[in-house]
């Protein structure tokens, strides 16, 4: 953000609509533009929903009275095509978000038809401060005017502007192309955004292929949208999962669950009566002998089924009295 930019009426007025301090419409407005320029590098953040582009900013309130708010004040702009563009985001976007697009033989969506691309230098040739000595060069040297002329004018370098990532070596590109090949088998509407964001975002092949593999974990728990909202960052979480979900059963475990409740089930349809019949001392003796033998049987199912266990060895032995005054 530039240094005057929270002196602009259109910053202040924003801070009203929002009903925001100036601390808050700044963090705000970072995010919103981070956010383009890591998922809408031309500027066509209309593809995202209103509900979406709060996620992105940390909005908390209404989504719609946020987007009302951008557009009313001139941050966001209303498009015909894209639904909403950043407000002139071919002048205000990062130098290294232009020289991707450049690249990809890309523009801006906010450029005008008149504007010309950065990549077209306009006629300077009237106000060259070089035409002098051009001409002298092309007096004494013909042949080397000549040659001279048929070279493109050069600029000084921007020593200010970030250096462009370096381009994926191969191998990576062919890990990504895989990765873009899986989203389209699970119906990831947008692959080629999702990687490319992913890829802006500074996310590894492995870290996108482990998120793939959560998304599969858990069959039905998300739609597709929630994997390109990971991938490319408008989702810091996984949403929470659908009704459609069923966790996983462990097999075994429930086998056994089912196979002790059975258990008891018999032991209860005969010896629950007697057990409770029993005298008071005789039924505590029964259950310290329970839990002497199966000391991780402490309460509910598990310590019912241990004391009928105890029981049904000898049921004699604890409905005698005297056999139970001897032990």
């Amino acid at each position: 953000m530039k240094v005057r930019t929270t002196e602009l009426m259109k910053f202040r007025r924003l801070c009203r609509t929002l009903n925001e301090s100036t601390r808050g419409v700044v963090g705000l407005l970072e995010l919103l533009w981070k956010g383009a320029a890591q998922n809408t590098p031309q500027g066509d953040l209309g593809r995202f929903s209103n509900v979406d582009i709060a996620l992105l900013v940390d909005w908390e309130h209404d989504p719609d009275a946020l987007i009302s708010g951008l557009v009313k004040e001139g941050w966001l702009d209303e498009h015909p095509e894209h639904r909403l563009v950043v407000h002139d985001w071919h002048d205000h976007a990062p130098s290294w978000v232009s020289m991707n697009l450049r690249k990809q033989g890309l523009d801006f969506v906010t450029r005008r038809p008149s504007e010309p691309a950065p990549d077209c230098p306009a006629d300077t040739s009237a106000e060259s401060p070089t035409d002098t000595s051009a001409e002298v060069s092309a007096e004494a040297t013909p042949e080397r005017s000549n040659e001279a002329s048929t070279l493109p004018p050069l600029s000084s370098p921007n020593l200010t502007s970030p250096s462009p990532p370096p381009p994926p070596a191969s191998d990576d590109a062919k890990r990504w192309e895989r990765v873009g090949k899986k989203l389209v088998d699970l119906r990831v509407s947008k692959a080629t955004q999702a990687v490319e964001a992913a890829q802006r975002r500074g996310l590894s092949v492995e870290e996108a292929r482990e998120l793939i593999r959560e998304f599969e974990s858990k069959p039905k728990a998300w739609e597709a949208g929630a994997l390109f909202g990971r991938l490319t960052g408008s989702l810091e979480h996984w949403p929470p999962t659908s009704d459609a979900y069923r966790p996983p059963v462990d097999q075994r475990a429930a086998a056994e669950r089912a196979a002790r409740e059975r258990e008891l089930t018999d032991l209860q349809s005969r010896h629950d009566r007697e057990v409770q019949a029993l005298p008071t001392a005789a039924r505590a003796r029964l259950y310290r002998e329970a839990q002497r033998r199966e000391p991780e049987a402490r309460a509910g199912l598990p310590q019912q089924l241990a004391v009928l266990r105890v029981f049904d060895e000898d049921p004699a032995r604890w409905m005698n009295p005297e056999v139970m005054e001897v032990a």
